[in-house]
């Protein structure tokens, strides 16, 4: 999905500066080069350029010259990251923290202890983001929330049905539940269900953000967008391509 976000950016971009002729540089990296395996979840790049990748062999690091692998305690993938403050908040499977690079090399420390023991066996964690002082962790079942110090954490859960994703808009929380819709976390620190919770029942949303005067989400493997209380196909010349 991330390589059709990408592309999708991309045709945007041509079709903004369309009077730019010629194509970007591209570099490919294969998985020898780069250490790990094939699947590549996440990726970010933090304030000095460096590039973080959740792979399913572990973290990949790209300083733009040379590659490297580092690999969680349990030896497990990563689903998730996002580099901020000097760390890499990464959510793997049974496992979620935090990289942080002292004397030229990356050590791992586990947030797992913050969560109930009822929920210790949660399985993979999809969705990792830091904001404003804490971490979110989004798993298939639950919510969590640290803090940056790890002085306080909460966890949302009980919804007994499938998790698709949390995602952030406009600095506001939505947490898509396919059977359910579309939640916002509100004021009161709580997640409810919004006016337009039932445009989104049945949809699996990997990602969504606005444009102009609409959102754009993922919807049946293709791209929509939600304006005047109607979801429609995002028709563009690249919607053939994108689907």
């Amino acid at each position: 999905m991330k390589n059709i976000v990408l592309l999708f950016l991309l045709s945007i971009t041509q079709l903004l500066l369309g009077q730019q002729k010629g194509l970007p540089f591209i570099q490919n990296y294969t998985p020898q080069e780069y250490q790990g395996q094939r699947q590549n979840w996440a990726a970010d790049q933090d304030e000095n350029g460096v590039m973080y990748f959740a792979n399913t062999k572990g973290l990949l690091i790209y300083n733009g010259e040379e590659w490297q692998l580092v690999r969680l305690p349990n030896k497990g993938h990563i689903r998730s990251l996002d580099a901020a403050g000097g760390r890499i908040y990464v959510g793997g499977n049974n496992e979620l923290g935090f990289f942080e690079k002292k004397s030229g090399q990356f050590s791992y420390h586990s947030l797992a202890n913050h969560l109930p023991d009822s929920l210790s066996n949660f399985g993979r964690v999809w969705t990792t983001l830091y904001h404003q002082g804490s971490i979110y962790f989004q798993t298939d079942t639950f919510v969590a929330k640290i803090s940056e110090d790890g002085s306080e954490s909460k966890t949302w859960s009980g919804w007994n049905t499938r998790i698709w994703k949390l995602l952030l808009l406009n600095n506001t929380f939505y947490l898509n539940i396919p059977k359910i819709g579309l939640l916002q976390l509100n004021e009161q620190g709580e997640f409810v269900e919004t006016t337009i919770s039932s445009k989104f029942r049945g949809v699996a949303t990997e990602f969504l953000f606005e444009l102009d005067e609409f959102f754009l989400f993922e919807k049946d493997e293709a791209l929509a967008h939600f304006k005047n209380e109607q979801v429609l196909p995002f028709e563009n010349e690249a919607s053939s391509i994108l689907e």
